[in-house]
């Protein structure tokens, strides 16, 4: 006897016979690629690309904020033909990486970004203040831990020097910029490093008397000297009243973020386009709170590239990174300085 199949047993045998082919993958869409290695502690890294993307004279496109862990598809990205073309590179336990690109039209190109070991920012502390000997690890630790968290690609590694019983060097190390002169040829400082001075009081130099102050939290004098010595960037002080974060800003603008009034400080000048975005938890807001933690990437990049009048970033000016520098005031944005306020979670 035969037996009829119903048609729909038929066709659901079709459809399932259909479903257990050897259907192909389809084939990868050709790309260039992005490859950054040695990345320290497996981190999340944050890359900051300018390329051209497009044949239209309009087709740079700068400060595209990307993330990997290591490799990164990019599409095609053509020839500069003149536009800007390079990578920066953040993480939290490597120094900043600044490549530059050489891309072809074609859409296989592939570069490579081998990161380097996170930067050793020496410190010389000199405590002139016995009042505040146990406060100064913690404002070095909170400041390391600031930088590493804001992948400025640094940490900072302390001497410590207890001077306050010495009236001869309390008396050399004062409380202002216009002791420089006789800090520098003391044995109370030590070139081409970072020197901190915890002292009871920080006395304004004029310029900032004139705007109201009487005594600062800390002072760096990056561009105050004591009129006849310019000044050096590389000496902070930090007085009785600062508070938990004021070291991590002071260094801020030892490594070029400055003047205070122009950008350096980033409520100053009020209102300035520049610096919408900022508020009072960003490192380098005046008169903020010891719990300030922020710096934004535009912030960051400076940090590691700066070039200006009062010798730039001291990451460069002491030997710890190679450069290239950048003239790039805060308030500055150009094809080849991102702006200030350029952040870690938008483009």
């Amino acid at each position: 006897m035969r037996l009829k199949a119903s048609p729909f047993l038929v066709i659901a045998g079709l459809l399932a016979c259909a479903s257990t082919g050897s259907a192909q993958p389809p084939e990868p869409r050709p790309s260039d690629r992005l490859r950054v290695e040695n990345i320290a502690g497996g981190d999340t890294v944050v890359v900051v690309m300018d390329s051209r993307v497009s044949a239209d004279p309009a087709g740079c496109r700068n400060d595209q904020v990307l993330r990997t862990m290591g490799e990164l598809a990019l599409g095609n990205v053509l020839a500069d033909a003149g536009c800007n073309a390079e990578i920066a590179v953040f993480a939290e336990e490597n120094a900043m990486a600044l490549s530059f690109t050489a891309w072809t039209d074609r859409e296989d190109d592939v570069h490579t970004i081998t990161m380097k070991p996170i930067i050793d920012v020496p410190l010389s502390v000199w405590i002139a203040n016995a009042a505040v000997a146990a406060q100064a690890p913690l404002d070095i630790a909170n400041a390391t831990w600031i930088y590493r968290k804001n992948k400025v690609g640094v940490q900072f590694v302390p001497t410590y020097h207890l001077v306050s019983p010495d009236p001869r060097a309390v008396a050399t190390i004062g409380k202002s910029c216009d002791s420089i002169g006789w800090i520098r040829r003391s044995p109370w400082y030590t070139p081409n490093t970072l020197n901190i001075y915890y002292v009871q009081n920080v006395t304004p130099p004029p310029e900032l008397a004139l705007r109201g102050a009487t005594d600062l939290p800390g002072l760096n004098c990056d561009r105050f000297g004591d009129g006849n010595i310019k000044g050096d960037a590389n000496i902070t002080f930090i007085g009785g009243r600062a508070n938990l974060a004021a070291l991590a800003h002071e260094i801020g603008h030892a490594f070029g973020l400055r003047p205070g009034n122009q950008g350096g400080h980033t409520n100053e000048p009020p209102g300035d386009p520049a610096l919408v975005g900022f508020d009072s938890n960003n490192v380098m807001w005046a008169g903020g709170l010891g719990t300030r933690s922020h710096f934004s990437l535009g912030q960051a990049f400076r940090m590691n590239t700066q070039s200006d009048g009062w010798g730039g970033t001291m990451l460069i000016a002491n030997g710890l990174r190679a450069g290239p520098v950048r003239a790039c005031p805060p308030l500055t944005t150009s094809a080849i300085c991102p702006p200030l306020a350029l952040d870690w979670s938008r483009p």
